[in-house]
C-alpha cells in the first residue's frame, strides 16, 4: 500500500534520522518479515542514511552474498578432497581438527529443541502480529509508527533476499512450523556447511565452541543459507578486528572485567557476596556472551532474538545490559546461596526464573534498556 502524504514525510524523516530507527528498534523490537533483511544493512552500511552517502558495500546485494558463500563450501571442499592424510599441511591438518569439532557440537546442538519450554506466543516480536497491535500503549504508537516505516524502507533495501522475509504473519507461521518440523539431519547439514564455511572464511579465528549456538538460532531468522552466514558473519565482529570469538579471548575478556565492576556499582550487596564466596563474573558470563545468549539457558528464543536486536544497533553493551537483568532477577536467591549453588544457578538460569510471557519479555528488555543507558555502561 502507499504510504500516504503525511507518511511519506515520515518516511523521508526516518530514512535520514539513525537516532529516530534506533529508538523504534529499542522499543518495539523487529517483526520477523524484516529482521533479517533489517539487521544485513545494519550490519554491512545500507541503511538509508548510510546508503546514500557511502559507496555500496560489496555484500549488500543477494546475489554477491550468495555467490561468495558458495565459492566458501567449494573452497572448503576442494581442500578437504586434495588433503592428503598422510601429509598434511599444518594449515590442512587444523582446518581438519575444526570440522570435526564441528560435526561433534552441532549435533548437540540439534538434540536442543530450538521451541523447548517456550510461551505459546513466544515466536512473535511484541508488534509482530496484527492480533497483538490492540496491546499497544499509547507510549509506543509513535515508536511503532516509524516502525511500519522502516518496514517500507527495508522491504525496498538491496539488504532483503527474496527468501528473507515473509509477507504476512500467517506465512511466517507456516514457515515456523515447517522449521520445526524440518528433520534433525537437514538441520545439522545447514549448520555444519555454515560453520565449515566460516572457518574457510575466517581461518585466523577458525571454530569456537559457542558459534554453533548462534548459527542454530540464525537459521530461524531467515531462509537463505547465505545470509545466515553473513548475519553470523556480522554479529561475531560487530566492529573491525574485534571478533567475539578472537583467540585468546582478547576481545571477551575486557567485556567480563566490565561486567564486574558493572555489578560493583548497580549491586555492590551481591558483588561483595560474590567476592567472600570467590565468585567471578568470567565463570558464569563466558557462556552468557559467547553464545550471545543462544544456548537458551537463560532466555527463550523471542527473548533472545529481541537480545540480538539490540546487539545489532547497541553492540556489546546490550550483552552486558542482559546480564545485568539476570543477576537482578535473581539478586535475593543469589544472596543466600553458596559458591556452589551460585554457579548451580547461574549456569541455567531459566530453570530459577519464571517463564515469561508477552508482557513479561517487554519488562525485561525495558529494564535491560534502563541499564544500556546508564553513565556507568558508556563510560567504563
Amino acid at each position: 500500500m502507499e504510504p500516504n502524504g503525511t507518511n511519506k514525510l515520515l518516511h523521508a524523516t526516518i530514512a535520514n534520522c539513525p537516532s529516530v530507527w534506533k529508538q523504534s528498534i529499542r522499543t518495539c523490537g523487529l517483526t520477523e518479515s524484516i529482521r533479517s533483511g533489517v539487521w544485513l544493512s545494519i550490519l554491512y552500511g545500507t541503511t538509508p542514511w548510510q546508503s546514500d552517502t557511502t559507496s555500496p558495500h560489496h555484500l549488500s546485494g543477494s546475489e554477491n552474498r550468495t555467490k561468495i558463500y558458495e565459492q566458501l563450501l567449494m573452497k572448503v571442499g576442494t581442500r578437504m578432497a586434495n588433503a592428503n592424510t598422510n601429509s598434511m599441511s599444518e594449515e590442512d591438518a587444523h582446518l581438519l581438527h575444526s570440522l570435526q569439532e564441528i560435526d561433534v557440537d552441532v549435533a548437540r546442538t540439534c538434540n536442543k529443541d530450538i521451541f523447548a519450554n517456550d510461551m505459546a506466543d513466544d515466536w512473535s516480536t511484541s508488534f509482530g502480529d496484527v492480533e497483538k497491535r490492540t496491546e499497544r500503549s499509547s507510549s509506543t504508537e509513535s515508536e511503532h509508527s516509524m516502525l511500519e516505516t522502516l518496514t517500507l524502507s527495508v522491504k525496498d533495501s538491496r539488504c532483503v533476499s527474496p527468501t528473507s522475509q515473509a509477507s504476512s504473519p500467517q506465512l511466517y507461521k507456516r514457515r515456523k512450523s515447517l522449521l520445526h518440523d524440518e528433520p534433525r539431519s537437514v538441520v545439522q547439514a545447514k549448520i555444519r556447511r555454515i560453520l565449515r564455511a566460516y572457518v574457510t572464511y575466517n581461518p585466523r579465528v577458525g571454530y569456537c565452541q559457542g558459534m554453533n549456538f548462534l548459527v542454530r538460532v540464525l537459521i530461524e531468522v531467515t531462509e537463505n543459507e547465505a545470509d545466515v552466514f553473513w548475519l553470523f558473519v556480522g554479529l561475531s565482529e560487530p566492529e573491525i578486528n574485534r571478533n567475539l570469538y578472537e583467540p585468546g579471548l582478547v576481545v571477551l575478556q575486557p567485556l567480563l572485567a566490565k561486567f564486574e565492576l558493572l555489578v560493583s556499582y548497580h549491586m555492590p550487596e551481591l558483588y561483595v557476596h560474590f567476592q567472600r564466596e570467590g565468585v567471578h563474573a568470567a565463570a558464569f558470563t563466558t557462556r552468557w556472551f559467547m553464545t550471545m545468549f543462544s544456548s537458551f539457558e537463560t532466555f527463550g528464543p523471542t527473548l533472545v532474538l529481541r537480545v540480538l536486536d539490540m546487539f545489532v544497533i547497541d553492540g556489546w553493551r546490550s550483552l552486558l545490559s542482559m546480564g545485568l537483568v539476570v543477576l537482578d532477577e535473581l539478586r535475593e536467591v543469589l544472596l543466600h546461596a553458596d559458591l556452589e549453588n551460585i554457579l548451580r544457578i547461574l549456569q541455567f538460569p531459566r530453570n530459577y526464573m519464571v517463564e515469561p510471557d508477552h508482557s513479561r519479555r517487554r519488562q525485561l528488555i525495558r529494564h535491560a534498556l534502563a541499564f544500556c543507558t546508564t553513565r556507568a555502561i558508556n563510560t567504563m
